[in-house]
């Protein structure tokens, strides 16, 4: 643990998001633009306590058992491409009191496709609110569709 009690705030902050400039305000730290917040986090950055810091910070969260970063946002574009396939039950034939269930794979749906690329932004750090909008067309006449 580092005696300066902002570049430890500074330390855990990178190591939960390595975003410096998110790290550097999040810890406390003030600057008059981002530009001054972006070289004054990297120059911290440089520092040889808080290099060895930010090592043992590491050595204490890594396990096979959690994700790296890397690995999450591979995953989230996956979803986000629509690449990703999930199990869905799906029950058929109410026949009798008797159902019958089978499991097919499908795509994710568009809206974890947004929250996906929503997530990856903010990991990127390059954006704090993303809003995005999708239009979803409405036809007529559904009532007289058969089953």
């Amino acid at each position: 643990m580092l005696r300066n009690p902002r570049w430890e705030k500074f330390c855990l902050e990178y190591a939960k998001n390595p975003n410096a400039s998110e790290a550097y305000r999040k810890a406390g730290f003030t600057a008059k633009n981002p530009e001054t917040a972006a070289s004054s986090s990297r120059r911290l950055l440089l520092n040889a306590n808080i290099q060895k810091r930010l090592e043992e910070l590491t050595h204490e969260v890594r396990s096979e058992k959690i994700m790296e970063i890397k690995e999450m946002q591979e995953r989230l574009s996956a979803i986000a491409r629509m690449e990703q396939l999930e199990d869905v039950v799906v029950t058929e034939g109410v026949e009798k009191g008797v159902t019958e269930a089978k499991i097919i794979q499908k795509r994710n749906s568009a809206n974890d496709a947004i929250k996906a690329i929503t997530q990856l932004a903010k990991m990127q750090g390059v954006a704090e609110n993303v809003n995005v909008n999708v239009a979803v067309p409405l036809f007529g006449g559904e009532e007289n569709l058969e089953d």
